[in-house]
């Protein structure tokens, strides 16, 4: 009796330690975050909890309405054309990925699928308004594409056409930018509409005021991703609240079909 009293107690005794281990082990797998300095990437725009909702890995999306709130600390100018824009409609949507420690280098996998125009096609879009699933482009194709060379990068160059229901046809020109000395330091991504945007016959962006860019960046063996989209377009009344609604969920839906294909293995 005494003998089995006592391997009885060693196997509690061994069964708590598991319970013990494996509750510690869990609270330090979950609870473990990214370790980055966000001062030096965002400024006062991105409040701690937002910071804090980054550093565990999560996409946070703002709408953010104009170019003077934006969160990143655009030392480069990178985000110039947004700014030019002069939107009074705008959003942002961000997440910081952990660099692999071997190939492939998530960069070079982005600058492959920002290129991939005719992958754009099919990308599922929830529609709020209309509570339905939808495709965000139910037509994604190429029309020209060609490269060009500055002294510092590479530049892509595509001519695409999009069908977007309900605004139809619209035609767009892409650039992509990537240094000459290596894809791994950053990728911008910019899209411009070269097409009036129409919902019903109602203009609702004029040629060259829809804007998206997804800027790109190897920071202290990390990757940010950081899109922002908006639109320099009339506030009618009566559409601006279904106009910002479907165009802001739009560059959501296209930023996340990217930032998920970029994480799959």
């Amino acid at each position: 009796y005494n003998g089995t009293n006592r391997k009885m107690k060693q196997n509690k005794a061994f069964f708590a330690f598991l319970i013990a281990f494996f509750a510690i082990f869990t609270q330090s797998l979950f609870s473990q975050s990214y370790n980055l300095d966000l001062s030096k990437i965002f400024n006062e725009k991105l409040s701690e909890t937002e910071k804090k909702q980054l550093l565990e890995g999560k996409v946070l999306y703002k709408n953010i309405g104009r170019a003077s709130n934006i969160s990143l600390i655009d030392e480069k100018n990178v985000l110039k054309p947004i700014k030019d824009l002069k939107p009074n409609y705008l959003a942002e949507i961000i997440q910081i990925v952990k660099m692999p420690d071997k190939a492939p280098f998530p960069l070079v996998k982005l600058y492959d699928i920002l290129e991939d125009i005719p992958s754009y096609k099919g990308i599922p879009y929830y529609s709020e308004h209309n509570d339905i699933w939808v495709d965000l482009y139910s037509e994604a194709k190429i029309h020209n594409k060609f490269d060009t060379r500055t002294s510092t990068e590479w530049v892509k160059e595509i001519n695409a056409e999009f069908y977007m229901d309900p605004f139809e046809t619209i035609m767009s020109d892409i650039k992509i930018h990537s240094p000459i000395s290596s894809y791994n330091d950053y990728v911008i991504y910019e899209n411009t509409n070269t097409s009036t945007v129409k919902y019903h016959d109602f203009t609702c962006v004029k040629p060259g005021k829809m804007k998206s860019m997804i800027y790109a960046f190897e920071y202290g063996g990390y990757v940010i991703l950081y899109g922002v989209g908006g639109l320099n377009a009339p506030k009618v009344p009566v559409m601006s609240a279904r106009i910002e609604l479907s165009f802001m969920n739009r560059i959501k839906t296209f930023c996340n079909f990217v930032f998920t294909k970029l994480n799959e293995k």
